[in-house]
């Protein structure tokens, strides 16, 4: 195992006086993985990953990325995370493709042209770059939200649904970036998806979540097989 680049020790979580949605939950992730993180509706993978970005504090244990806390390294640029709720902008937004991937610099104070061309050139779309974002199609437009992740150079990688609703060859191409990003760049990724089957051919490890345990899979050979011969698949994760 490579050195260790996140990890969660003995984290538990609840929301205010509520039951445990996570219990002494540790793991290690090394740098350089593509993760995908799967379990049934309701499991727990929102939690865990709002825990992973810094977003939500545990409630017991501990979040390490690098050696530093999660969320003091989010506000860096570090980690650059694609929301489900980030493509739901108004259609008619004004803004140009540039301007959308420019905006992530108004978090970080960063400005840097060359990243935002370098970053829709990866995702196949520097030629739209002063193109009105509502032109795009859907698939379009994700891939333009991925742009805005990218754009910082973050060294984690956190994505949630990024497949969901969109046409296949934006489903492709964006695979085709992470891989580059993963075994070019050894960049680090985590990637929440319901096309179960996409996962498990493309990830280098498995976390799965249910009912407040999470497990960590080596492989995403033996997380196919571990989780179709418990039936994990029959439980509501697609």
């Amino acid at each position: 195992m490579g050195e260790k680049f996140l990890e969660l020790i003995n984290v538990s979580f609840k929301y205010w006086d509520g039951p445990l949605v996570l219990n002494q939950v540790s793991y290690a992730i090394p740098k350089g993985e593509l993760v995908g993180l799967l379990g049934p509706n309701g499991a727990g993978k929102s939690t865990l990953l709002k825990l992973m970005l810094g977003k939500l504090q545990p409630s017991d244990g501990q979040v390490v990325y690098a050696g530093a806390e999660a969320q003091t390294l989010r506000k860096s640029g570090k980690i650059g995370y694609l929301s489900q709720e980030a493509r739901n902008f108004n259609p008619q937004f004004p803004g140009t493709v540039g301007e959308v991937v420019r905006a992530q610099f108004v978090y970080f104070g960063q400005r840097n042209k060359l990243s935002v061309e370098n970053s829709l050139a990866m995702v196949g779309l520097k030629h739209r770059i002063k193109d009105p974002i509502g032109k795009l199609s859907g698939g379009q437009q994700q891939r333009v939200l991925l742009a805005r992740t990218l754009v910082t150079s973050p060294d984690l990688i956190v994505l949630d649904e990024p497949l969901t609703g969109i046409d296949t060859e934006s489903q492709s191409i964006i695979w085709d970036v992470l891989l580059h990003l993963n075994q070019e760049l050894n960049k680090t990724i985590i990637i929440v998806s319901h096309n179960i089957t996409s996962v498990l051919d493309h990830a280098t490890k498995i976390l799965f979540v249910n009912q407040g345990d999470v497990i960590l899979y080596d492989d995403a050979e033996t997380a196919g097989q571990m989780l179709s011969a418990s039936k994990g698949f029959g439980t509501g994760i697609i």
